[in-house]
């Protein structure tokens, strides 16, 4: 199994976690990512610190000096943290500011550790461990302010093992009191009242509880006839007894539950040898799981809104670590690639499927952790210095599992940068029929009642072979989820066309065809793309008085090779194929001003670009590889302005001068986001491939005609287009060079 290392100058960057270090890399704004929290010198002293995107962090302090630990952190979005455990004067809990500042809490009466600790966007905060020399249990609500609320309701002595909060403020706790088993739903406000859920009194210990954003629950543990136990528990205290593991020595270590009610508990069973986990519908049907050879435990369970899973524990007899994802469905994927003996604590997995695990690894010697693609391929995590344990990982919105995933895909409506060029090339190529000489009377008009120059005896010849190079640079800011891209295009137009020139009119009809490269840079370390296109054209034209209607048909095929950058350094690769047509009609309106060698000329175009993109499966070491299918879009181009001719005579043909202002409207079409999934993965998301934004932009050109007088001689034209707007830039080069014969 390939797995990539973290570069230290990258760490420091994703997660919570509590027992030991785990760095990631740093990609994001200076916002705390992550909170760490453990033991260190030597596992005798508490440890804590903030990790910020850079790269660097800020040791916590506030705690007394000698033995104690870290047991559990958390963190929410906004980087307000909470932190448990005990210190050498006792129970230690403390709220963590986002730059660092902690905020000591007290209430509680002596001895004891807090065990457990969950926080919600809000900043309020709810912890539970035990209390009076480690005799009682001990649960409390933390306002944002620091303020402590404690709860009571057990009965005698024991511990509250865990606890959880969702965002409206709803709590659940879970553990055992003298009675036996003991959870409670805390409901949110002043009062902070406690409701107990009437747990059977077989029950012994609740040791895992979680709460969705509806308030459903669920809870895990043991019963007195020491098999394993586990219930959902709606928000008014409801609960419904689960069942499906074989008789004898058990329990229940770890449950999750997502916002429509979909669960995953784990634990172990059959006389507490062997790993055991379900998955369980919201109404409580149970699917029993397996994949594990025998011998070991689960650890740690977490589940995602798509009902995608994931396992952590151990297995081989419990000497060896064991991680699997878990499909809705029930299928078991199973991880490796860590040394031999350890055992995986922590799990957490995201909505697109990417998750992080933590645990020890080498003998039960080293801290482990990675990152897990969707498809199950692991990339190692480094940056700790020794011997240690990871007990538990948390994301925030901000952590780099979210980041794995792409809000898009590709070079966006950027391919319409690569059309225009050669669109512009053909229009401006038609245009030096308002320049050309009458084959009468061998003189320039621009239309057939108006003589503008007399050029000679030169016959006008009937046809033309003419082409080019054309070269672009393109720039598009960030667009929603788009990215900002850099285009750098450079190609060749090449055609061939007949004219007929006949009172009252004229028409053109020809062919041609474009090469066009294509070099797309995405910022922030997204990647690139090599875009070749291949197109034909066929063309018209028809003028008449004081009109020019031009229509041209263009089509033809394109090769994308893609590289899509995850985090700035991990490559996912693409090739894919697709096609092209660009219906193009525009209409000139000319008004030649025959004393001053001027034509005003107002114009109309329209350019529909029609895009059908093959499918694309993306091909690399790390697993985050994209399969999107095959997707039509298109994007209508619609231009109005005003052209100006300036013509000048000289003994050997003509020079002319065109400036052009405009208004352009681009209107895409089809072009929301796409449905897709990482390989191999069971957990799908959406991309935008073409952003919907309509663009309005201003256009100007400039171009210098060299119309020889006899066609013998070649002509000439070169041209330099901008096309710009709220952050958009276009600007296009041409050397246009013609033979009549």
């Amino acid at each position: 199994m390939w797995k990539e290392k973290l570069r230290l100058d990258f760490w420091m960057h994703c997660v919570a976690v509590g027992g030991s270090v785990l760095f990631t890399p740093h990609l994001f704004a200076d916002t705390p990512v992550a909170i760490i929290g453990g033991q260190d010198n030597m596992n005798t002293d508490p440890y804590a610190a903030l990790v910020f995107p850079s790269g660097s962090t800020l040791n916590l302090s506030g705690w007394a000096a000698g033995v104690g630990v870290i047991q559990s952190v958390a963190i929410n979005n906004s980087g307000a943290g909470v932190i448990g455990g005990s210190d050498s004067s006792g129970i230690y809990a403390a709220l963590v500011s986002a730059g660092g500042v902690t905020t000591n809490l007290s209430g509680w009466t002596g001895n004891g550790s807090i065990k457990s600790v969950a926080i919600n966007a809000s900043g309020v905060a709810v912890i539970g461990g035990t209390d009076n020399g480690s005799l009682n249990p001990y649960a409390a609500s933390v306002s944002s302010s620091g303020v402590v609320t404690n709860l009571s309701g057990w009965f005698g002595g024991g511990l509250i093992n865990s606890v959880a909060i969702n965002a409206s403020g709803t709590a659940i706790i879970g553990g055992l009191d003298a009675a036996g088993g003991y959870a409670a739903l805390v409901a949110p406000g002043s009062n902070m009242a406690v409701k107990l859920i009437n747990l059977p009194l077989t029950v012994n210990s609740i040791y895992s509880v979680a709460i969705n954003a509806s308030g459903a629950a669920i809870i895990g543990g043991n019963d007195l006839a020491t098999d394993p136990y586990a219930a959902l528990v709606s928000s008014s205290g409801v609960f419904t007894n689960l069942s499906g593991w074989a008789a004898g020595t058990g329990t229940i270590q770890s449950v999750a539950i997502n916002d429509s009610g979909a669960a995953i508990i784990g634990g172990l069973d059959n006389a507490g040898i062997d790993p055991y986990a379900a998955l369980i519908t919201p109404g409580g049907f149970v699917t029993n799981l397996s994949g594990w050879t025998g011998g070991g435990e689960i650890k740690g369970v977490a589940i995602n809104a798509s009902g995608a899973a994931i396992i952590g524990g151990r297995d081989h007899g419990g000497g060896e670590p064991y991680a699997a994802l878990v499909s809705p469905s029930g299928v078991v994927t199973n991880l490796s690639g860590w040394a031999a003996g350890g055992e995986i604590f922590g799990v957490a997995i995201n909505d697109s499927g990417a998750a992080i695990i933590g645990g020890t690894d080498n003998g039960g010697n080293d801290v482990y952790a990675a990152l897990v693609s969707p498809s199950g391929v692991l990339t190692d995590l480094s940056g700790w210095t020794g011997g240690g344990v990871i007990y538990s990982v948390a994301i925030n919105n901000s952590s780099i599992l979210n980041n794995v995933v792409p809000t898009s895909f590709g070079s966006g409506n950027s391919y319409m940068n690569a059309v225009m060029p050669a669109v512009s090339f053909l229009s401006n190529h038609l245009k030096e029929q308002l320049l050309e000489p009458s084959p009468a009377t061998g003189q320039y008009v621009t239309s057939r009642a108006d003589v503008l120059l007399s050029t000679g005896a030169c016959e006008k010849a009937p046809y033309r072979i003419w082409g080019g190079p054309i070269g672009a640079y393109a720039r598009q800011d960030r667009v929603a989820t788009t990215p900002k891209m850099e285009n750098w295009i450079g190609g060749i137009v090449f055609g061939f066309d007949y004219q007929e020139h006949s009172c009252p009119y004229d028409y053109c009809v020809g062919g041609g065809a474009s090469y066009v490269f294509d070099y797309v840079h995405l910022s922030d370390g997204g990647g690139h793309a090599k875009i070749q296109q291949e197109l034909l054209v066929a063309y018209g034209t028809f003028q008449g008085d004081h009109f020019l209607l031009e229509a041209a048909l263009w089509g033809g095929i394109y090769q994308t090779h893609n590289d899509r950058h995850t985090l700035g350094f991990i490559s996912s690769k693409s090739y894919y194929r697709g096609g092209l047509l660009v219906p193009h009609l525009e209409l000139d309106v000319p008004y030649e001003f025959c004393q001053a060698g001027v034509i005003v000329c107002p114009f109309v175009q329209f350019d529909w670009a029609n895009n059908w993109q093959g499918k694309v499966q993306e091909h690399g070491a790390s697993g985050f590889n994209l399969n999107i299918n095959s997707l039509y879009s298109s994007l209508l181009r619609s231009e109005v302005g005003l052209r100006l001719f300036e013509e000048k005579r000289f003994g050997w043909g003509l020079f002319a001068l065109e400036e052009k202002l405009s208004y352009v409207n681009k209107k895409p079409f089809n072009a929301g986001p796409v449905s897709t999934f990482f390989v191999g993965s069971i957990s799908t998301f959406t991309v935008d491939t073409f952003s919907s934004e309509v663009q309005n932009l201003g256009a100007g050109q400039i171009s210098a005609f060299f119309l020889p007088s006899c066609t013998k001689y070649p002509y000439g034209q070169v041209t330099y287009q901008i096309e710009f707007g709220s952050g958009f830039l276009l600007n296009t080069l041409a050397l246009e060079i013609g033979k009549e014969f």
